[in-house]
């Protein structure tokens, strides 16, 4: 089962995207900021990472950046709203 990680700061955005991936058979974490995510990334095998443009003080590419340093194998990230 394929595993995508959902790092958004919004409650309401993030649970809906969660439901409707769930309901297809993925399996889905998420996760409201880029220090969560990156915690993730370190301790598990994550297969595709939807992002959040704006997460507070960082913003996606800061946070795609350091998943990189975490784990250099190629990671599918999508960054959206």
């Amino acid at each position: 089962m394929e595993k995508i990680l959902i790092i958004v700061d919004e409650a309401f955005i993030c649970e809906n995207v969660r439901r409707i991936l769930s309901g297809e058979g993925f399996q889905v974490g998420a996760e409201s900021s880029g220090q969560e995510a990156r915690e993730i990334v370190a301790s598990q095998e994550i297969d595709l990472a939807l992002l959040d443009l704006n997460l507070g003080t960082e913003n996606c590419i800061d946070i795609l950046k350091a998943l990189k340093e975490l784990d250099p194998e190629p990671l599918p990230c999508w960054c959206f709203w």
